[in-house]
């Protein structure tokens, strides 16, 4: 039987080595979902389920008769796309749900030449050019 409990205080490798085992990652993986999404490394516990308002997992306070919903990492962030480089990925801290958020920083390599000096699409400026 797999090991489900989960502390926050875990150290960075066992955290890694639960999160390969996520629904996600074993989907994307077998090319099922995500196909050319990328997701930066998980270094956070996980974020999902908590007692609302509090910093306890729920798995830790299920009666007997309640579903029993294991820690997971609900929450993330995917992207897609050329000239994308994750710089964090964090989680946050609120307790106004049984969620915790996730956040991440980019950095983004842009093309000079879409983007006029007022912040305008170039592209979509001179199209409108040809078609009047």
């Amino acid at each position: 039987m797999r090991d489900t409990a989960v502390n926050p205080c875990e150290s960075k490798t066992k955290l890694l080595h639960r999160v390969v085992f996520s629904q996600l990652l074993i989907e994307q993986r077998a090319g099922r979902v995500f196909a050319g999404w990328e997701e930066g490394r998980i270094y956070f516990p996980p974020t999902y389920k908590y007692l609302a308002n509090s910093d306890i997992y729920a798995v830790d306070q299920a009666k007997s008769r309640e579903k029993r919903r294991i820690p997971a990492w609900c929450d993330r962030i995917l992207w897609r796309g050329k000239g994308m480089k994750q710089m964090s990925y964090v989680r946050g801290e609120s307790r106004f749900s049984d969620h915790r958020p996730v956040y991440s920083l980019f950095s983004v390599l842009m093309n000079d030449g879409l983007f006029d000096r007022g912040g305008v699409k170039a592209a979509a400026v001179d199209s409108r050019k040809r078609e009047g």
